[in-house]
This record gives structure tokens, sequence and C-alpha cells, in this order.
């Protein structure tokens, strides 16, 4: 990146809100630049795991994972979901990085992942609305991710692979075989920040298991990611138990050492999610009671 690309970049950065937050840290609360990221990372780790990061983000109709291709799109099943179209300052960095084709391929990745993750698959013609650009483009983004090494799963390619692929399970193992983020960045293309959010949503995942401290039916509620990620994750930490215990067990000791491991210290147990778990063991409760 040239000089003045640096400076559009950074021209850009402190227009965006999110440059506008960390500005207010900085000299409204008179934090140092590196108290105001790490403040600014956490926060934001947080609220786009758990789905409350409005800005940047869009609801869109997709359809259901598992509908076959060869429906009618008017018969086929539909859902709406919420995907980031701009990820505000996080998205500038690597545009300043990688470059503008880059910054487009990697937002492409982050909204097919986001999608599967909510349980929608995109077809071509979704992305190139939803990236405000042609569908010829990004078949020519999707073939040479492809040719990358990259699983691109748009909804023809899902229906005949016949199963969703996690990049963030993918990005998470790339950490425990001991690549570095910029590697896994590189290899991936996905954000350092984004992929130090998977890693530590694995962590909490692993820190659950590890310790049991949340029952089964209430881990995806607790840890604020959806049932098919948690499953994933929980069958990543399987496979890492053998495969990769010295890397696991770094990560579990350094995530142990959080002030608080959990995103909640209390587990209300009345809230939703919980309603058809509560009356499964009630009913069980009461055939036990009235077996004589």
């Amino acid at each position: 990146m040239n000089e003045t690309q640096a400076q559009l970049v950074e021209r850009l950065r402190k227009k965006h809100a999110e440059g506008l937050l960390l500005w207010e840290l900085e000299n409204g609360f008179e934090m140092s630049p590196k108290q105001s990221a790490l403040v600014f990372e956490t926060a934001k780790g947080i609220l786009l795991e758990h789905h409350q990061m409005e800005r940047g983000r869009v609801q869109v109709v997709g359809i259901e994972l598992g509908q076959s291709a060869g429906k009618r799109m008017d018969d086929a099943k539909k859902k709406e979901v919420v995907v980031t179209v701009d990820g505000g300052v996080e998205d500038l960095e690597y545009l300043g990085r990688h470059g503008r084709k880059d910054l487009r391929r990697m937002q492409l990745l982050r909204m097919i992942d986001e999608g599967i993750d909510q349980g929608v698959v995109f077809s071509e013609e979704d992305l190139a609305h939803l990236l405000r650009t042609s569908t010829r483009t990004v078949k020519r983004e999707v073939h040479f991710l492809r040719q990358e090494g990259c699983e691109v799963q748009t909804r023809g390619y899902y229906e005949g692979i016949g199963r969703a692929i996690s990049h963030k399970r993918v990005i998470v193992e790339y950490y425990l075989r001991g690549m570095t983020f910029a590697d896994i960045e590189n290899r991936s293309r996905h954000t350092p920040q984004a992929i130090k959010r998977y890693v530590e949503t694995f962590a909490r995942v692993a820190y659950v298991l590890a310790h049991r401290h949340v029952k089964p039916q209430e881990r995806s509620y607790i840890l604020g990611i959806t049932p098919s990620l948690l499953k994933e994750y929980e069958t990543l930490y399987r496979r890492a138990l053998s495969k990769y215990p010295a890397k696991l067990k770094e990560l579990e000791e350094r995530y142990t050492g959080y002030p608080n491991p959990l995103p909640y210290k209390e587990i209300d147990r009345r809230k939703e999610g919980f309603h058809g778990a509560l009356r499964g063991k009630k009913s069980r409760q009461g055939r036990a009671h009235a077996r004589p």
C-alpha cells in the first residue's frame, strides 16, 4: 500500500463510527491508544458473537440449509438472517493491508459463514446483491477462492456436497496445529480480529467441556453461539484431546486465567431457550413419581 492509500484509509478510519468510539476512549476517558484498542476489541468481540452490533449489519432472506437445489424458489423454505456487510475499522484495516479485491473476497466469505451459522446458504445472486456488484463478478471471485483452496459454500456447491463446512472450525484447527495469526489470515482470508474471536470462542467451549460448568442443553445459550457451531467446536475439542493436546492445554490454561471465562456470571434458567428442557425434566420426574 502506497502513502496515498494509507492516508485515505486513515481518513476513512477516523470518520467511521468505530473510529469515533476509539477517539472518545482516548480523549474523553484519557486512555492510552493501547488501552483504547483493547477495550474496543473486547467489546466488539462480545457484541458480534451475540449479534447485537447493528451498525454495518443487515437483515436478509436466504434459502434454509437442506432445501434441494432443484426446488422452485417459491417452494423453497426461507429464513431471515443478519449478516455483516461493513465490518467498520476491521474492514478498513484489512483494506489497508490487502487492497480492495481481497477485501471483497474476505467480505464474501464472512457473509457465507454468517449465513450458514444461522442456517441459511446464499446463492451467488444473493451475494452479488449484498456486495452491490454483479453476479459475474461474484462468480469470478468464487472461482478464484476455490482455486486458492477455500471452501466457498454457495447454494449449488453446498447441495452438491450435502453438508456445511464451518470456516470457523477450520480456522481454529489451523491455530491448534500451530499456525500463526498472520499465516491463518493469508490462508483463510479472514481478519486477525475475526480469527482471534473464533479462537477465544473455542476456548470458552473447551473451558466448559473440561470443567463441566454448564449443562449440555444450556451450552449454546450461555456461550452465545448457535447449536450448529457448538456441535462443530465440541467435535473439534474431542479431536484436539488426542491430536493437539499440548496446544489445547496451553489454550485452556491461558483462558482459565481470564477474570470471567464465561459471558455471564449467572444463569437464568427461566429465559427463552430453557423452557423446553425444563418441561421435559418435569415430565420425566412426573412419570417417575407416577410409577408404582
